[in-house]
């Protein structure tokens, strides 16, 4: 009888001390490095608001305030395209069928860039509804705690 193709972990055999190390330096790995990425995107963005404030005012950092949100909607819209599309080149990348793969991503570019686009341009077109909606609980806070 065929063995299973399992992979050896040590599990019941190594010390659990030695398994909790090894197991878990993947994971440490990975959080160090989502830490220090977190610390530089931080740094970054008092850098770069320094920096608007210095050369710009006030004005310049409001409207990256207002501008960040927005980018961010844009950007996961695009990124659940292509988190929906990997499956799908997936499956037909291992069965072979290089041709659904390429016609696969040609659809998922132009449903990104249409969509991205109709958006982009619904948010330029009514930019100060968006932007209320956004800010205005921020906006009645504020109002709220100045009388």
């Amino acid at each position: 009888m065929a063995q299973a193709n399992t992979i050896d972990a040590g599990l019941g055999t190594k010390p659990v001390p030695r398994l909790a190390l090894t197991m878990s330096v993947p994971t440490i790995v990975a959080q160090a490095a989502n830490a220090s990425y977190t610390i530089i995107d931080r740094l970054f963005k008092v850098v770069f608001n320094v920096g608007l404030q210095r050369y710009g005012g006030d004005d310049y950092v409001t409207s990256i305030t207002i501008i960040t949100p927005l980018m961010q909607i844009v950007s996961v819209l695009t990124s659940g395209f292509q988190q929906g599309i990997q499956p799908i080149i997936g499956f037909n990348f291992g069965a072979r069928h290089m041709e659904r793969v390429r016609q696969a991503i040609r659809m998922a570019f132009v449903t990104q860039i249409v969509s991205a686009t109709a958006l982009v341009s619904v948010l330029a077109a009514f930019s100060g509804i968006v932007a209320g909606f956004l800010f205005y609980a921020t906006y009645r806070k504020i109002r709220r705690d100045m009388v």
